[in-house]
């Protein structure tokens, strides 16, 4: 079931009004955009098979912004929440992958779980677009502004 979800049509973003929420970056490779982010608050999209999937937001985090909450997915260390855990969610639901993945296991040994998650991201070739806000506080809400245009297609992963 959760397989079928990644073959669904390619959506156009603009069809949602979203560049009427905020000044969104243009479409690039999550690894690529994930050493590009900006270390501030904002929002961040995750689509993939050409479709927008996943709406995350980052506060400060410090002053890593979303560039911070990115490298999370990055790094396998956020593997049971948000995009990482969705991610391991479609990778588990995919037969062929675990195959795969127990085929390696046998020929080169056990791999750490954060390896797995990174791998798990990487099936899906996801591609990313971000908009800074001005806080945390503004974040959260063009997050919520932003799932709402996007959740009437029952497409988001977003919990």
């Amino acid at each position: 079931m959760l397989k079928d979800m990644i073959i669904t049509p390619s959506l156009d973003p603009d069809t949602y009004g979203l560049a009427d929420l905020a000044d969104w970056s243009g479409w690039i490779p999550f690894l690529e955009g994930t050493t590009q982010a900006p270390r501030h608050p904002g929002v961040y999209l995750i689509r993939f098979s050409g479709t927008i999937r996943y709406v995350g937001m980052a506060r400060e985090r410090s002053g890593k912004g979303i560039w911070g909450r990115l490298s999370k997915y990055r790094s396998g260390k956020a593997a049971t929440s948000g995009f990482g855990e969705h991610a391991m969610d479609l990778a588990l639901a995919d037969t062929e992958w675990l195959m795969d993945r127990i085929e390696h296991l046998a020929a080169s040994g056990p791999e750490r779980t954060t390896e797995w998650a990174k791998l798990a991201i990487d099936r899906l070739n996801p591609e990313l677009s971000w908009a800074v806000a001005s806080s945390g506080q503004a974040a959260k809400l063009l997050e919520q502004q932003t799932i709402a245009r996007l959740r009437p297609d029952g497409l988001l992963l977003n919990r």
